[in-house]
């Protein structure tokens, strides 16, 4: 688990293996984590964009951008945390993943930054 509170917005990942998936001259490693949003500020604010960079054991990066988490800008109280699941293939057993969400209080837009993990497969890949 990592945690990483910027512009008092924590954000907490727990990431797991899941399995591996097609041939076994390409295969895709799945990693699955959950994000905790938790909104330690006076103010309502609203996930509004997100960027992943995503770095596989090669050093070859993606970056994922969008609007939202999971087709959904969650709007969060002060007090109010947002959780939700997702997943990354890697075409590599570990790499690492980190990156920003986009916020807006009514106007004014800041980055709130995901905390840097590591993924790594402990399966026996033979």
């Amino acid at each position: 688990m990592v945690s990483l509170t910027t512009h008092s917005i924590a954000v907490t990942v727990v990431n797991h293996y899941l399995q591996v998936q097609g041939p076994s001259d390409q295969p895709q490693y799945i990693f699955g984590y959950d994000v905790t949003i938790e909104n330690r500020s006076s103010e309502t604010v609203r996930l509004v964009e997100r960027e992943w960079i995503i770095t596989n054991a090669f050093g070859e990066i993606k970056t994922v951008m969008g609007e939202g988490v999971i087709g959904v800008q969650p709007t969060l109280a002060p007090g109010e945390s947002f959780s939700y699941s997702s997943y990354c293939p890697l075409s590599s057993p570990f790499g690492m993943m980190e990156g920003f969400y986009v916020f807006s209080n009514g106007g004014v837009s800041f980055r709130v930054a995901i905390p840097r993990f590591f993924m790594q497969c402990f399966a026996n890949l033979n």
